[in-house]
């Protein structure tokens, strides 16, 4: 009985943490990311700044990448039954966020230090890209919270 009810908390801090959620504010995200690259594609054929253009897409495309594979990765965790899930599935789903937050640190940086842009609109959609950037990062951090809650839950419930 004691298991149950331990179980069924685990089961309410598990749906409560967010990681349901997370697919409609990655999915927002997502969305807002690839609105954005179409704009930067727009740019590339008739722009002076056609390198910095090319690269910032490329990004894009690397974190709406990075984004799928967790969506991917999420649904496999949530697929799987509570009492298989373990300690490395948290683990690797926060590696995976840990990963795309290296990725944007990286982006950010050479978003920082391009200054041969000729163009205004380059230097704006330069200015979204990396507000962007650190927007996910801290929602990346949220997530990595919340997963860090379930392994606790996790824990607790496997001490029990």
């Amino acid at each position: 009985m004691k298991k149950a009810i331990i179980t069924l908390v685990a089961l309410a801090v598990f749906m409560s943490s967010g990681i349901f959620a997370i697919e409609n504010s990655f999915l927002d995200m997502r969305s807002e990311l690839f609105a954005e690259s179409k704009k930067i594609k727009e740019l590339l054929g008739k722009s002076k700044d056609s390198v910095a253009i090319s690269s910032m897409w490329d990004t894009c495309l690397i974190t709406i990448s990075q984004i799928d594979a967790y969506f991917n990765m999420l649904g496999l965790f949530n697929s799987v039954p509570e009492k298989y899930l373990s300690q490395g599935s948290a683990d690797y789903l926060i590696k995976w966020m840990t990963e795309i937050r290296k990725t944007n640190e990286l982006n950010i940086k050479m978003l920082g230090q391009t200054s041969s842009i000729v163009e205004s609109a380059t230097q704006s959609r330069m200015r979204v890209l990396k507000d962007f950037f650190l927007r996910l990062n801290a929602r990346i951090d949220s997530e990595v919270a919340n997963i860090n809650a379930i392994k606790m839950s996790m824990k607790k419930n496997a001490a029990n």
